[in-house]
């Protein structure tokens, strides 16, 4: 096996004394990178967390504000009925069914490009 990333060869080291029911390895794929390398073949693409903080800018989303205890939580909830024109197929680049953030709007789109 090649070489093991330092970051990676600590992150096993890691996972292997929380246990001993199995032992965990390095993917010789990635070993040789940091932890993290295999993302964009995992479709992690971007930075997730700006883009919903540019959602909110737009007025896209509104953030989630956990502990309110008097929040309104339905006993069900169907995407299909609350958002019909959703239902069938993907919406377009140029649409959005709600409200899911528009990552092509704005100066977001050059960093799922590069």
């Amino acid at each position: 096996m090649q070489s093991v990333h330092e970051l990676r060869a600590a992150q096993v080291a890691v996972i292997n004394s929380n246990t001993s029911l199995w032992r965990a390895s390095a993917s010789p794929r990635f070993a040789s990178q940091p932890p993290g390398a295999s993302k964009r073949s995992n479709g992690v693409l971007g930075d997730w967390a700006a883009d919903i903080r540019a959602a909110v800018a737009w007025g896209e989303i509104e953030p989630f504000v956990s502990g309110d205890a008097n929040a309104a939580i339905p006993d069900e909830f169907d995407s299909e009925t609350n958002w019909p024109a959703c239902a069938k197929s993907a919406p377009s680049a140029t649409e959005s069914c709600p409200p899911f953030p528009r990552p092509w709007r704005g100066g977001v789109q050059e960093k799922h490009s590069s």
